[in-house]
């Protein structure tokens, strides 16, 4: 019987007083994959400046038919009140339009303009 699986992930160590067991994290160096719709999101390929986001979120909504407020902070990393200001302001814009309310809230790409 297996308790702890690929024992190579198990590392022990112990002195006079000490005694260490180390279990190996198998998704420390795994790439995140995380999807909305249907097209994966690799995790070391995010954006970091709010023009960097928005580029993103408008070459994901030419793959996906929407994008929602919870999508984009889990695939970019960022907070609730920093992805509403760059999404506000895209809706604002007339880039993307706004659907539905509250939780149900996503937002399609404007393809008349």
């Amino acid at each position: 019987m297996k308790l702890f699986g690929d024992m190579e992930k198990i590392k022990f160590f112990s002195n006079r007083t000490d005694f260490i067991v180390t279990l190996m994290n198998e998704n420390y160096n795994r790439k995140s994959e995380i999807t909305a719709d249907k097209s994966p999101i690799i995790a070391d390929k995010l954006p970091i400046n709010n023009t960097d986001i928005e580029k993103f979120i408008i070459e994901y909504l030419k793959n996906n038919e929407y994008i929602t407020n919870k999508v984009l902070q889990d695939v970019c990393n960022i907070k609730d009140t920093k992805s509403k200001t760059i999404l506000r302001n895209l809706v604002s814009r007339e880039i993307i339009l706004l659907e539905g309310a509250n939780k149900n809230r996503r937002y399609k790409l404007n393809r008349k303009k």
